[in-house]
Formats: C-alpha cells, structure tokens, sequence
C-alpha cells in the first residue's frame, strides 16, 4: 500500500509540474527570514482580512465555504442521529459494533464507486456548481425525512 502511495504521488507531483504548479515543501512561516514586530493578533487580522477579501473577489469559493460548513453540521447531526438509532435498536455493544462496520463499509463502497465512477460520468453533463448545490440537499432531505419518521428503520438513519 505504502508503494501504492509513492507511486500515486509521484504522480500527482509530475502532474503538477507538467501543469506549471510547482508545491512548495518550505512553509510561509520558514520562507519569511526577517522578525515582525507585529503582535499574533495583529497577524490573525491581516489573514482574517485576506481571507475576507478573497471571498469577496471569488463568489463561488464562498459558497462553497458555506456548503461544507452546512455539510459539515449536516453530517455531524446525522452521524449522531444514527448512533441513537443504532442504540436503539441493538442493544448488545459487539453486535452494534459488527452491524455498524458492515454499514460502514457499504458506505465506503457506495461511496468510492459514485466518486470514481459515477461522478466523473456525470461531470461530463452537469456543471460541477449546480451538482455541489444539490449535493447538500440530499443530506437535507434524509435529515428531514429521519425527523418525520421518528421511528424509522436504522438503514434511513444509516443513508
């Protein structure tokens, strides 16, 4: 696996060269070779101001900081929701633990198989800002559809 991973980032590394990014191992903190007399605070204003400014240049990369603080809390929320549920319904811990690494790996599964495969597919058809709008909605609506049915199966909690 470990030669795998050489390989993918040599890759990754030639890539990137043939495309005129050249990535930096250097840090910004090792590159700055003169003291500032500015205080840390003084420091996080000036990159919360930059920061602010670019979100102000690139609309789209705003809405995306936005998606995955939504995702983020969605996600969190229905991680939550589905350790209740598992809870609930299994009550022996190494049962629970078994039947949550199975839905676990389907999940990882599912998910390689739409990302590799499926999403590439459908990046051909639809614009990439309009399928990472819909995106969260999916988690929205099984967030919902989790709150209506209060007694739902664990294999909603679990989508």
């Amino acid at each position: 696996i470990i030669l795998l991973s050489l390989v993918c980032a040599d890759a990754a590394y030639n890539l990137s060269f043939k495309h005129g990014f050249v990535p930096s191992h250097k840090s910004d903190h090792d590159s700055n070779t003169k003291e500032t007399n500015e205080s840390p605070s003084a420091n996080d204003k000036k990159v919360m101001h930059k920061a602010a400014d670019l979100f102000r240049r690139v609309p789209t990369l705003s809405a995306l900081f936005v998606e995955v603080l939504f995702c983020q809390c969605l996600s969190s929320l229905l991680s939550f929701l589905f350790m209740v549920k598992a809870k609930e319904a299994i009550q022996d811990d190494k049962l629970r633990a078994g039947w949550t690494g199975n839905c676990y790996a389907w999940t990882n599964a599912v998910s390689g198989i739409l990302q590799f495969f499926v999403l590439p597919i459908v990046l051909k058809h639809i614009d990439p800002t309009r399928l990472f709008l819909f995106m969260p909605s999916v988690m929205v609506t099984f967030t919902m559809l989790q709150h209506v049915h209060g007694g739902s199966s664990l294999f909603l909690a679990g989508a």
